[in-house]
């Protein structure tokens, strides 16, 4: 009798039938199956900085300052104050100007005096005339640069002199 129980608990594990509803303990789960895990949150990035363009068509006579990166394919003249952002002026892009941006990247030409609060790189396509102030300056190799060049690094902030006691 107990080969017959054997045989038939046997039968009932190997039988792959799904319909198999008396399966008994042979077909209990081991262990508990784990709840479907949420999907992982995405890291959430920065959102870019907003950046202005001046379009290739676009010519521009007067003061240029503002809070946000700004890209140059046009022409300007005149001066840009962008002290805490970026100027990119791109190949074709034309400067007449005195520039004061914290990065200053010119692929394109550029005349008049700079000033980079972090730096400036004038790349194998740019021409620049004038004076850089930077405390770092790229040149790569190819670049067209008639000036000086002024590397001194940035002066820290002065410290507030303590009250005198009265």
């Amino acid at each position: 009798m107990m080969d017959c129980e054997n045989r038939n608990l046997e039968e009932r594990m190997f039988d792959k039938r799904r319909d198999n509803r008396d399966a008994g303990p042979a077909y209990a789960p081991t262990s508990t199956p784990t709840p479907a895990q949420p999907p992982p949150r995405p890291v959430e990035q920065p959102a870019p900085a907003p950046k202005a363009v001046i379009g290739p068509s676009v010519r521009i006579k007067g003061e240029l300052s503002g809070d946000e990166d700004v890209l140059i394919a046009g022409e300007f003249e005149g001066t840009i104050d962008l002290s805490n952002q970026a100027l990119r002026v791109v190949q074709g892009g034309q400067v007449r100007a005195n520039v004061k941006a914290n990065v200053i990247e010119i692929e394109g030409e550029v005349h008049g005096d700079v000033e980079g609060g972090d730096k400036v790189q004038i790349t194998k396509s740019g021409r620049m005339q004038g004076n850089i102030s930077s405390p770092r300056v790229i040149l790569d190799d190819g670049a067209i640069f008639k000036g000086s060049v002024d590397m001194e690094p940035p002066k820290p902030a002065a410290k507030p002199r303590p009250a005198a006691a009265a």
